[in-house]
């Protein structure tokens, strides 16, 4: 794995290393960025041949490719290439990083037939229009991290919401690149912060709940109250997750300190509901949100989402299918992307439940589209919570056996993560196994 830089000049740079020297030859070049482009993929050795010796006689392609494999795989990093008897492709992923190349150009100095339809389909125009929003912030990261790691990580932790986007391998590598030496460096609590929430929406709690405490602990020594509460709300998120609710309930107590200022209050209040609804004490939980609802004006938009979809979710389960209707549609106004992602499966959580309590058989449909949308790595811990609900759906509409091995595969995997069922899902738990 590394880094193929090609604005102005091509770089090619293992993880880790040094950059490496110029390469043998140019089709040597290409076809390290042909097989990097393709990756995962597997490439055969005609592809190449085709793409890379398109003026040599077919005859003389397969040996035109031999040699320049060989040359590849010397100038690479050992075990870099995989070759599995007609085929090839690269051990693992490199980046092709373009970003900042208007004015110097994609990699001028490697003239090929082949380079040139790259450069047509990744020119800088063509790439703002196709990249993504946390396509075009990783760009960004990755471009200034070359010389600046601190801007680099403000650049990636300004935008939490979308860096959380980012597909598994690029965050690990825009967090690897942008991490901090010590607590001192510049959004060092914010850089925290953002691996903890990745972690904790893939599943991996106790590793996230690591990050908050480290983020809490260095708010706490630079008095960063607004820091010290995220951290604080996560960190019981978290526990809660984990199924330690003593644990949990002294986080709370520490949030409940630090909700003076107004604009605590309204996470202060979400994490107390959020604390009874996991202990089971559903009205005690509505209570609470419906209390925090006069803060929300004083709050930011994704906070008041946040608010919201939790509102919506916990009137749904409570049956109270009014409430939680207008609370959706509250909390769809405040949707402005796709980094708002998580709070959109919430809602579809809410409205499947609300649907269900129907009698309509639209909750199903609701149900598949939230399965789809949160089957990526990233979004286990939605995909859990839809699989869930799931269940219940599934048995209240008489198809218990179907409804039971539903839930036994999601417990078994949070049982893998050392994940303890709270009151709220042990009490979901008995209406399916009655």
């Amino acid at each position: 794995m590394g880094d193929i830089w090609m604005a102005g000049k091509l770089e090619v740079k293992p993880q880790g290393g040094d950059a490496l020297t110029s390469p043998p030859t140019r089709v040597s070049a290409v076809m390290l960025v042909l097989l990097a482009e393709r990756y995962p993929e597997w490439v055969s050795r005609r592809e190449l041949g085709d793409a890379l010796h398109a003026d040599s006689p077919k005859p003389k392609r397969n040996t035109a490719v031999r040699q320049t494999l060989a040359r590849l795989k010397r100038w690479l990093p050992e075990g870099s290439v995989v070759i599995e008897r007609d085929s090839i492709r690269l051990a693992r992923p490199w980046r092709i990083l373009i970003g900042g190349s208007t004015g110097l150009g994609i990699a001028p100095g490697i003239e090929h037939p082949w380079m040139d339809e790259f450069r047509r389909r990744h020119t800088p125009e063509a790439a703002v229009e196709e990249l993504s929003p946390e396509g075009l912030l990783f760009q960004v990261v990755a471009e200034v991290a070359k010389t600046d790691r601190d801007a680099a990580r403000s650049i990636l932790c300004a935008a939490p919401e979308i860096a959380l986007l980012l597909p598994a391998r690029d965050f690990v590598w825009a967090v690897g690149a942008t991490r901090p030496d010590s607590r001192h460096e510049p959004n060092a609590i914010e850089h925290d912060m953002l691996v903890g929430s990745a972690s904790y929406m893939s599943a991996d709690v106790p590793e996230a709940l690591r990050h908050f405490l480290r983020a809490h602990s260095n708010a706490a020594k630079h008095r960063d109250i607004p820091n010290m509460a995220k951290a604080s709300a996560q960190a019981m998120f978290a526990l809660l997750e984990m199924g330690d609710l003593e644990a949990a309930a002294e986080w709370l107590e520490r949030l409940t300190k630090a909700d003076r200022e107004q604009t605590m209050r309204l996470l202060s209040l979400n994490a107390k509901a959020a604390f009874f609804w996991n202990s089971h004490l559903v009205p005690e939980a509505l209570a609470t949100l419906r209390s925090a609802e006069r803060y929300a004006d004083v709050a930011s938009r994704v906070e008041q989402l946040h608010y919201f979809s939790n509102l919506a979710v916990l009137e749904a389960e409570a049956g109270e299918v009014t409430e939680a209707m207008i609370s959706i549609e509250r909390a769809r106004s405040l949707i402005a992307g796709p980094w708002d992602r998580t709070f959109q499966w919430n809602l579809m959580l809410a409205e499947a439940e609300v649907r269900a309590n129907e009698g309509n058989a639209e909750a199903n449909a609701i149900i598949d589209q939230a399965l789809l949308e949160t089957s990526i790595p990233e979004a286990t811990l939605s995909n859990w919570y839809v699989r869930e609900l799931q269940a219940e759906i599934a048995a209240k509409s008489g198809a218990t056996a179907h409804a039971q091995t539903l839930w036994r595969q999601v417990e078994t995997e949070r049982t893998r993560r050392k994940l303890n069922l709270t009151p709220r899902l042990q009490a979901r738990k008995q209406r399916i196994f009655p």
